[in-house]
């Protein structure tokens, strides 16, 4: 199981400013046959609808390679129209202050560093949804000014990895849905994988995220049990590649980028 990511890019006016080029992701790949038979909380009917698939979730490669296409074309001609200070700056993900509004200190550096994406933790959570997704609006305008308009990330794993845990429902820990594959089977499990992910990739661009961190693929050893606990789907690789690939197809649709981690995988230290 894997997802390719890839960039295209359509210009759009933000803020006034025309032309502003903003990238956006589309995460194509091979998924689990389960999905043909969930439901769609969007859709209200069973499947996922995607326009590289057919009704049974097959995969029609001739249109995945249309797309793929089309992706690198837009991504070149965005990468073409920066300098070479903006492109270094787009493999830059930055932390920033502030909660409500972007501090005039933040708006110089993003000038000076236009990043590619900016970081959220739960120290820049403030108030009520309105006020979150005002802030993240102003956040996106500031570095576009600039650049293209950033990522805006977030860790959403599950469980107790949750930036915005007042502002968004809660959801299990990803080896909860491990240990109910143990209990009633993988199918059921992965059923609820899927639903929970999409619910809170639902709650996620409400806010006006863009890219979540997770979810976390690697397997469950002795050697990282210590550091990964219950953030891991466990140590059924079968399983864990499963379900994974479920949460990216989950948040995909919802419009959502996603980052699996931790590559290559790590022992028991934490890496950060």
């Amino acid at each position: 199981m894997a997802a390719l990511v890839s960039c295209s890019g359509p210009e759009r006016a933000i803020g006034g400013g025309p032309g502003v080029k903003e990238a956006a992701v589309e995460v194509s790949g091979p998924a689990s046959s389960v999905t043909a038979g969930l439901a769609d909380p969007a859709q209200g009917s069973a499947g996922t609808a995607d326009p590289a698939r057919g009704s049974a979730g097959t995969t029609d490669p001739a249109a995945e390679d249309a797309v793929e296409a089309e992706l690198w074309t837009k991504a070149l001609a965005l990468a073409r129209s920066l300098d070479d200070r903006q492109l270094a700056a787009q493999v830059l993900m930055a932390g920033t202050d502030g909660t409500e509004q972007v501090p005039p200190w933040m708006k110089d550096i993003f000038a000076e560093a236009p990043p590619g994406a900016v970081m959220l933790f739960s120290y820049n959570v403030a108030g009520n949804t309105d006020r979150i997704a005002f802030f993240l609006a102003e956040l996106k305008e500031t570095v576009a000014e600039k650049s293209l308009v950033p990522f805006i990330a977030v860790d959403h794993e599950g469980g107790s990895v949750n930036r915005f845990a007042r502002l968004t429902g809660s959801f299990p820990p990803p080896l909860f849905y491990g240990e109910e594959a143990e209990k009633t089977g993988g199918e059921a499990a992965l059923g609820k994988v899927y639903g929970d992910a999409r619910r809170a990739a639902g709650e996620l661009k409400a806010l006006g995220i863009t890219m979540n961190l997770a979810p976390v693929a690697e397997i469950l050893t002795d050697d990282n049990r210590v550091f990964l606990g219950d953030r891991s789907y466990g140590g059924d690789s079968a399983f864990s590649g499963e379900a994974a690939s479920l949460f990216v197809l989950a948040m995909r649709e919802e419009g959502i980028a996603s980052a699996a981690k931790h590559f290559p995988g790590h022992g028991g230290s934490d890496p950060h």
